[in-house]
C-alpha cells in the first residue's frame, strides 16, 4: 500500500512464492536500489527496450532483486474512491 502527498494512492499486489521474509528483503532491496521508482514494477518489457528507458534497463540488469520483484508483481489498484478501490481489488484478486 503506497500513498504519497498530492498523488493518487495505490495498492500494489504481489505473489509471495517463498517466505514472506524473503519477499520483504526483495522488496526493500529493489526499492532501495531504484530510488523507490514504482513505475519499474509495471512498465512493459517493450517500453523498457525504448531509448528513453536505457537507464532503467541498466538498473534492472544490475539489480537482480528488482527483476525478481517485477516477476512477483501482479497488479496495482488506484484509489479513486473506496467503492472503486474495492471493486478493482476484487477483480485483481479474481
Amino acid at each position: 500500500e503506497f500513498a504519497f502527498p498530492k498523488e493518487k494512492a495505490a495498492t500494489y499486489l504481489f505473489k509471495v512464492e517463498k517466505s514472506f521474509e524473503h519477499f520483504l528483503m526483495v522488496l526493500n532491496r529493489a526499492f532501495e536500489a531504484s530510488g523507490f521508482q514504482r513505475e519499474l514494477l509495471f512498465i512493459t518489457d517493450a517500453q523498457l527496450r525504448e531509448p528513453a528507458h536505457v537507464n532503467d534497463r541498466m538498473l534492472l540488469e544490475r539489480t537482480p532483486f528488482l527483476g525478481e520483484l517485477r516477476q512477483l508483481f501482479t497488479g496495482r489498484v488506484i484509489h479513486r474512491s473506496v467503492e472503486s478501490w474495492k471493486a478493482s481489488l476484487m477483480r485483481q484478486l479474481g
